[in-house]
């Protein structure tokens, strides 16, 4: 996933928290999803390929989180006096947690994001792209997807039976 790449050499260049876009973790569990499903259907090398690929893909999100993780918490755990081991250990469990839920959805295809003033519904009829009145682009969807739409856009949506 090109996405994927991008954010995490971002993310290890910079020296603060690269901003990510929301949807990037929603979009990479999504697809991981697909993949697992099309690897479950194929056999021999078009399977190890895939299987390699899902493999890939679980390594840098891991990497990803675990570089975000290491500047939130102040850096590397290594070297520490112990004091700062005690200190350290609240981190490592504020780490298992972020782990747990955080990256464990993602990689089981499970990771959604909610925001304010926006719907999160599944397509149920195709829908051609389109732009909002600020000029965002939305779709274009096919059947099965599913997206964050403005609650305006999705009362429109709802209305005329492209989603549920």
């Amino acid at each position: 996933m090109i996405e994927l790449d991008m954010a995490l050499e971002k993310e290890q260049r910079a020296t603060t928290l690269f901003e990510v876009d929301e949807s990037l973790f929603e979009r990479i569990s999504a697809y991981m999803k697909r993949l697992e499903g099309i690897a479950l259907s194929m056999e021999g090398a078009d399977n190890d390929v895939l299987v390699s690929e899902i493999e890939d893909i679980k390594r840098k999100v891991a990497r990803l989180l675990e570089v975000r993780f290491s500047k939130l918490a102040g850096g590397p755990e290594e070297n520490l006096l112990s004091d700062e081991q005690n200190i350290f250990k609240q981190a490592s469990l504020l780490k298992k947690q972020y782990r747990k839920d955080l990256l464990e959805p993602i990689l089981k295809g499970e990771y959604s994001y909610e925001r304010e003033g926006f719907i999160k519904a599944k397509v149920i009829s195709p829908i051609p792209s389109f732009m909002d009145g600020e000029l965002r682009k939305y779709g274009p969807y096919k059947t099965g997807d599913v997206d964050h739409f403005p609650q305006d856009i999705h009362a429109i949506l709802y209305k005329h039976g492209f989603i549920e």
